[in-house]
Order: structure tokens, then C-alpha cells, then sequence
């Protein structure tokens, strides 16, 4: 996924909802993998939020 910062200064960017396993190893990774040379591009980033949007039953 690829979000244009200078499009959203100052401003919280949402990567999707998703679901977790409470008993699992849940992580986010954030990282420079974008395939283009490091010269062409800056990559930043400074933060994540997580927000609890409620339970989520099970999947049939």
C-alpha cells in the first residue's frame, strides 16, 4: 500500500480495517520495500494508531 503524505499533512491516513486473533502474534509492518531506487523517493513514516471498532463475530 502507498499513501502520498504530502496529501495529507497533519492528518491520521486509514490502512484498512482489519481482524486480529486475540491468542496470536498480531504486528504491523512498516517498511521502504516500494521496488524503486532509494534515490527516486523518500520514505517516512512517523506513527500508527490502532483503534478498537468492536468485537467481530465469526466467519461462516
Amino acid at each position: 500500500m502507498v499513501v502520498d503524505q504530502s496529501a495529507h499533512q497533519g492528518q491520521w491516513v486509514s490502512l484498512g480495517q482489519y481482524s486480529f486473533d486475540t491468542e496470536g502474534d498480531n504486528f504491523l509492518q512498516l517498511s521502504n520495500a516500494t521496488g524503486e531506487a532509494m534515490s527516486d523517493l523518500v520514505v517516512v513514516f512517523d506513527a500508527a494508531r490502532w483503534s478498537y471498532l468492536g468485537r467481530v463475530g465469526p466467519s461462516d
